[in-house]
């Protein structure tokens, strides 16, 4: 005979109530079975509600408890005798009555696991449901927060596109322009009776103007096109008061350049040791240029 913690896990897990399983397995005291559990409990569900199925078990236990004493007091030897042969003559309950009984128990227990399982599986399809519909608020702010970011990089992305067109076009132009210049100091060079002399004049003409007169621009920025020795060209904007001392710092953190280095500004004004420490300004090379890296 099962104790009644197993009973009462087997009980609960077929689905019963935990209160009624605790007053039911105290009714039958020791006698109780599964069989004889499930019985009562599927009796008192039948009959109504708990505080009625358990005054009406207590009264009828009392009835029997004292219907029995009155007789066991009252009641002769013969008497005695009868009940014991009455008892002795019925018919004790067959196997095949006891495996029908088991067989049926076990279906009513099977029945009742698969009603628990239905009912667990719809409560957590519930959940599931619930859950995903939480999900979907949380999934469309996401959405939007995300959308709301790939606006804001777009508008910084075509900013700089802009800002960098601008720098470049600049730069471009002013190249176009030394080239042009180039071109005409080319034509009067051909002409002229000097040449060297002419380029020597023009040079220092040109380097003093550029120490006497430093052009500043309105934005304090310089934009240099700088020609690397390998033919590559680099555009980059630096502020008007850095000594060219820094585009050559620059340089080097470009591109693997070896040994010293200097700078040429087209068409022909080299840069020496002293002109490292002065501003770009003062230089001529603002607010845009076209300068050369050579070797020293």
């Amino acid at each position: 005979m099962a104790s009644h913690t197993v009973l009462k896990e087997q009980l609960t897990e077929m689905g019963f109530d935990d209160r009624k399983i605790t007053r039911e397995l105290k009714r039958l005291g020791s006698k109780a079975t599964i069989e004889s559990a499930i019985e009562a409990l599927e009796l008192a569900q039948n009959r109504g509600s708990d505080d009625d199925e358990a005054a009406g078990g207590v009264g009828t236990d009392d009835e029997e408890m004292a219907s029995d004493k009155t007789t066991s007091t009252s009641a002769s030897d013969g008497q005695n005798n009868g009940e014991a042969g009455a008892a002795a003559a019925a018919a004790p309950e067959t196997e095949a009555e006891r495996e029908a009984k088991r067989l049926l128990y076990e279906e009513k227990i099977k029945q009742r696991r698969i009603e628990r399982a239905a009912k667990e599986k719809e409560e957590a399809l519930k959940r599931e449901v619930q859950r995903r519909q939480d999900g979907k608020g949380m999934g469309k702010m996401k959405e939007e927060l995300e959308q709301l970011a790939r606006i804001r990089a777009a508008e910084e992305m075509r900013r700089e596109k802009a800002e960098e067109k601008r720098v470049r076009d600049a730069v471009l132009q002013q190249i176009a322009a030394d080239r042009e210049e180039h071109r005409r100091r080319a034509a009067g060079e051909t002409n002229s009776t000097s040449t060297a002399a002419a380029a020597a004049t023009t040079a220092t003409v040109t380097a003093a103007a550029a120490v006497v007169t430093p052009t500043v621009p309105k934005d304090g920025k310089c934009r240099l096109a700088i020609r690397m020795l390998d033919g590559q060209q680099l555009i980059n904007e630096f502020d008007a008061r850095e000594q060219l001392s820094a585009v050559r710092v620059f340089v080097y953190t470009r591109a693997p350049v070896e040994g010293d280095i200097s700078f040429v500004m087209p068409p022909n004004r080299a840069f020496n040791d002293d002109d490292m420490e002065k501003p770009l300004s003062a230089l001529g090379l603002c607010p845009s240029a076209r300068v050369h890296v050579i070797k020293r």
